[in-house]
């Protein structure tokens, strides 16, 4: 082999190391936080009466299984009210059980954009374990 060839063959391991480093790096940052939001939030019904009060749907998807039953519903949901464009940035999804009022939230994640701002908002819904919609709206 040449020295020139070598010296290709170990800068080009070089830049994929720091790129698969970088990467992985990127992804148990964003694991973290979604575990954080998840382990911190519990829902409760309760706290959201104004939203079933203004965003009642009269939809029924269907008797809600388990927690990943409620989230292919809602991604089902989401991408007929608000477009499959718009919820492919907003996965994966959320969903909360309240155990008093035997009820789901299912919501969309929220990404910062590279200049770390916020923009927009997620899509979000309430069922009752029968599957029915008692909430259903998408922050702005």
């Amino acid at each position: 082999m040449t020295k020139t060839y070598v010296k290709c063959l170990s800068v080009l391991i070089c830049v994929l190391l720091i790129c698969t480093s970088f990467t992985a790096c990127l992804q148990e940052k964003t694991t973290t936080e979604k575990a954080d939001i998840e382990k911190d939030f519990v829902f409760k019904l309760d706290d959201y009466k104004s939203f079933t009060n203004s965003f009642r749907r009269e939809i029924n998807v269907g008797k809600i299984e388990d927690s990943n039953d409620v989230i292919s519903k809602a991604d089902r949901l989401f991408i007929e009210t608000f477009g499959e464009e718009t919820m492919e940035d907003e996965k994966p999804y959320q969903a909360f059980y309240d155990e008093i009022s035997d009820c789901w939230y299912v919501k969309g994640t929220f990404y910062q954009n590279s200049a770390g701002t916020r923009n927009g908002g997620v899509a979000n819904v309430i069922f009752d374990s029968e599957g029915n919609v008692l909430a259903l709206w998408h922050e702005k």
